[in-house]
This record gives C-alpha cells, sequence and structure tokens, in this order.
C-alpha cells in the first residue's frame, strides 16, 4: 500500500529463501493507498495469479498472506463479510471500493495479498484508519472541504513511531492507532479490491496519476414522505457550492441542484459521486442527470484537473 512504500528511499524485498532484492518505487497514488515496486533483479520469481474481484460475495472463504507483528509468511483463513460499493473515505484515503473482511488479520498485513479458494489475488489488505482501529468512519466530508479531493488528517494526527522497521524513509503507520498508542487489530478489516488496484497500477505504469475534476461541493439531503400510513425515506444529494472557474460553472450548475444520477448510476450518497469520479481523468466526458425545480435535466461535463493537486 500507499502507507508502507511513502517516503520510502532504499525498498527491498525479502524472498521466503531470505534474498534481499533491491526494487524501485515505481509511483504511489495517496488518495487510493496503492504504490507499485520494481525490482532491480533479474531473478525470475513465481507469482500469484490475478482473479477477479467482480465475483466476490459476501460469504466468501479468504486466505492473507503476512508479516503479522513481524512473523513472516503468516497464514490467517478469513470470511468476506460485506462489500462496499459506494466509496469509503478516510482520513487520509478514499477507496472506490472495499472488500470488508472478518478474521484477525494485524500489524505487519498492510499491502498483503487477499487470495480466493483457487489460491487467485482478489484484493490487497489496506489499514483503514479510525479513532477506534480498523472500522468504518464518519463518511461524511468535512465542512469546507470538497468531497472530490482527499480529505485532510485531523490537526492532532501524528505519525507512527517507526516500531518494527521499514528501511528508510517515513514511519510506518500499518494498523496501529495513532491516538492512543495502541495495535489496533479488530476481527474486522478491509481489502482493496484487486481490479480496482490493478487500474491504479496501470495509472501508475502511465505516469498519469490524476483523476477528474467536477468542481462542486456537495451536502447529503433526505426527503421523508408518507402514504397510506407507510413512511418512504429518500436520500439525496444536492450542490451544496460551485466552483469558481470549474468545469461544473461551465456546464450550469447551480446552487441547490439535485444529483439524480451519474453515467446512469442513480446518486444518493456523495460517496458514490466521489467513487464514480475517481475513476475519470481530466478531458473526460460525464453525463449528469439533475433535478432542479421539479424537473429533470440532463448535463454533459468535460472534467478538467483539480487546481488544489
Amino acid at each position: 500500500t500507499a502507507d508502507v512504500l511513502d517516503g520510502m528511499q532504499n525498498p527491498l524485498v525479502v524472498t521466503g529463501e531470505g534474498k534481499f532484492l533491491r526494487a524501485d518505487v515505481m509511483g504511489i497514488d495517496k488518495e487510493q493507498n496503492v504504490g507499485l515496486l520494481k525490482l532491480k533483479s533479474t531473478l525470475s520469481l513465481m507469482s500469484l495469479p490475478l482473479g477477479n474481484s467482480n465475483y466476490v460475495l459476501p460469504g466468501h472463504f479468504t486466505i492473507s498472506i503476512g508479516n503479522q507483528f513481524g512473523h513472516f509468511n503468516t497464514v490467517s483463513l478469513s470470511i468476506v463479510s460485506g462489500i462496499r460499493e459506494d466509496g469509503f473515505a478516510t482520513p487520509d484515503h478514499f477507496y472506490m471500493n472495499l472488500l470488508q473482511i472478518a478474521g484477525s488479520i494485524g500489524p505487519g498485513t498492510s499491502g498483503a495479498p487477499l487470495l480466493n479458494a483457487r489460491g487467485e489475488v482478489i484484493g490487497m489488505i489496506s489499514g483503514v484508519f479510525t479513532s477506534g482501529g480498523m472500522t468504518p468512519i464518519d463518511r461524511r466530508p468535512k465542512p469546507g472541504s470538497s468531497p472530490e479531493s482527499p480529505q485532510k488528517p485531523p490537526e492532532n494526527h501524528k505519525p507512527d513511531s517507526q516500531e518494527g522497521g521499514r528501511g528508510q524513509g517515513g514511519g510506518r503507520r500499518d494498523f496501529r492507532d495513532n491516538r492512543n498508542g495502541m495495535n489496533a487489530f479488530a476481527n474486522s478489516s478491509f481489502a482493496i479490491p484487486i481490479n480496482d488496484a490493478k487500474y491504479v497500477m496501470e495509472n501508475i505504469l502511465s505516469k498519469k496519476i490524476e483523476h477528474g475534476w467536477l468542481g462542486v461541493d456537495f451536502a447529503s439531503d433526505r426527503e421523508m414522505s408518507e402514504k397510506n400510513g407507510e413512511i418512504y425515506l429518500k436520500f439525496q444529494v444536492k450542490v451544496k457550492s460551485v466552483y469558481p472557474a470549474s468545469p461544473a460553472l461551465s456546464a450550469g450548475f447551480v446552487v441547490g441542484d439535485i444529483l439524480v444520477s451519474l453515467n446512469g448510476k442513480p446518486i444518493q450518497r456523495i460517496s458514490s459521486v466521489r467513487a464514480a469520479l475517481v475513476r475519470t481523468k481530466p478531458n473526460d466526458s460525464v453525463q449528469i442527470v439533475i433535478s432542479r425545480n421539479g424537473k429533470e435535466k440532463s448535463i454533459e461535463v468535460r472534467l478538467g484537473s483539480n487546481p488544489k493537486l
């Protein structure tokens, strides 16, 4: 993961036979917490086949192989307990999707492969940090922040110590609760689906780690109605503000517009908008249906580059 590689100057890869191989950091995508290494050695190594994470369902058995608590090649049997498809925001990252895993996943497993019963890699273990450990946090955006850009860590957020070691570079985060200094491992953890990781790695290889920018701040809203004694609750995403000189302003978005769909996919939560936009690049066109004054309108927007990045 990017948490492990960020700031690393001289990475080494250790084989099962105890050989140390030098590597280069090809690039990292901090927002989606994915990094890519390239070995300098010509030594031929065995590789694991990549599976298709679109076929992963709750209830599937999984195996992770990592270095839990510094013990090499620790194998853990777990189960997929849920699929988080509507986007997942943390103080440091935004994930397009996440696989929720039930099982003992501890420090030293960040970046480890998650395998299915056929031995195919279906995900990459990722530490999701919250005030209580590796659990979901409040997904609502911070006041004044754009849901399209990475959220900044809280002011009292401090990097972890380098306990456990990771070579030269920044301190290792690796599943540690920064606020109380306690190891934050639990019976529930998360993994980046391998299909999403492949998409990010392709961007890293092309040297274009960019995401499309719409230029809008959104606000969550809900509408309650009652009919024949039944109560209906409808979640909505409204335009809170439109950035100057942004693609949204040029396309005609105004404050108060309600997003109905984005590229044909219904929108009910802000995280769904971010998950869709993080898959785009500058100059991509997206089709957005909005509701304004009770009437629906389709708008085509050519995305730009985020000026903050």
